[in-house]
């Protein structure tokens, strides 16, 4: 089946719209069409977008963290909380 702009699409139009997790991102993000694909479709019938925002981001919750505690020196105690794949997000001394 050839495909045409404005031409009927056998399974339908479809969007697809990828999320990128980027901390660096401000407001609700950046929305990029492929390069390859100025208009966000090659055939008419696929529509693709990549949506770069910091809300694609995972959320960290302290039941996430384990909590390390070091024993007492010179009067404190270091704590370091690890989450499990990520390594080492947080660190205070007490």
């Amino acid at each position: 089946m050839r495909h045409r702009l404005g031409a009927a699409c056998r399974h339908g139009r479809t969007t697809v719209v990828t999320v990128r997790c980027d901390l660096t991102e401000t407001g609700n993000g950046t929305i990029q069409l492929p390069s390859n694909c100025p208009d966000g479709t090659c055939d008419g019938c696929v529509y693709l977008f990549l949506w770069t925002s910091q809300f694609a981001c995972p959320r960290c919750h302290p039941d996430n963290y384990t909590e390390l505690v070091e024993e007492c020196s010179a009067g404190k105690q270091k704590v370091v909380r690890i989450k499990p794949k990520y390594g080492l997000f947080y660190y205070s001394a007490r």
